[in-house]
């Protein structure tokens, strides 16, 4: 995560466990990170924030991070979708 230039997190619900780590470590390190609350939004609104984001960020590197899929059975589909429309477009 430290080599990464920006971390996407995806968020089923409230950051818990390895997910709250990442966004703290990212924070203190200065690294830009977008929480993908897509129990929220639409996985539509998240990716087109998060290609702005990215453009923003300007990163070449990204770091992904979520909930365990042992505890969140959904977030890998969830996860590869999400990144299948932010870099599709």
């Amino acid at each position: 995560m430290i080599e990464a230039d920006a971390t996407l997190i995806v968020a089923l619900g409230k950051l818990t466990g390895g997910s709250r780590f990442t966004w703290k470590v990212a924070g203190k390190h200065r690294r830009p990170v977008l929480v993908a609350e897509l129990y929220r939004f639409s996985q539509e609104n998240a990716a087109d924030k998060a290609r702005e984001w990215l453009k923003i960020a300007g990163a070449s590197v990204l770091n992904v991070a979520g909930p365990r899929a042992s505890k969140e059975t959904t977030v890998y589909q969830e996860t590869y979708d999400l990144l299948g429309m932010i870099f599709a477009a």
